[in-house]
């Protein structure tokens, strides 16, 4: 940019790209209130919250005991919850890295339903933030703790000069 300056006015489109499932847990201003956890992360939650009865039964009956078990305690949101309670409360937003560097990039905290991978409680047969499904019970991020969606090949925003 600083040898071609004319370059910057014929840029048309910008994308980006990340590890999924490393989360940026911002406050109402949407600053960090913590360092970003990797998606590598081994942390582990000593204590889930329990499982729904009817749920709990469905996983079981779908041999899915042993997985379930391992996801709800690996689960960075339920790390979070049990370990860190101040800061859970006062995170205003639970996002993934693309919509935190997209937030950085536009002003805008949302990101695309293409990139919604990881321990979310994400619908993704119906590209929607899950409230009452499978996944909402393993990781019980509040709705209004998540961003906005928009579907995938959508603007998520325009970056200022």
């Amino acid at each position: 940019m600083e040898q071609r300056p004319s370059a910057r006015q014929r840029i048309m489109d910008a994308a980006l790209t990340v590890f999924r499932d490393t989360v940026v847990c911002v406050d109402a201003q949407g600053r960090p209130l913590r360092d970003a956890i990797l998606w590598m992360d081994q942390r582990r939650v000593r204590q889930p919250k329990p499982l729904p009865k009817a749920k709990k039964f469905l996983f079981a009956a779908a041999g899915m005991t042993d997985t379930i078990d391992m996801l709800t305690h690996t689960a960075i949101c339920n790390w979070l919850a049990e370990n860190e309670p101040e800061m859970w409360e006062k995170m205003d937003k639970y996002v993934m890295l693309s919509t935190y560097l997209s937030f950085r990039l536009t002003g805008r905290m949302a990101d695309s339903v293409a990139s919604m991978i990881g321990h979310i409680p994400f619908d993704y047969k119906n590209r929607v933030w899950d409230k009452n499904g499978l996944t909402r019970c393993l990781y019980d991020v509040p709705q209004d703790k998540l961003c906005e969606i928009v579907p995938a090949g959508e603007v998520l925003g325009r970056i200022p000069e």
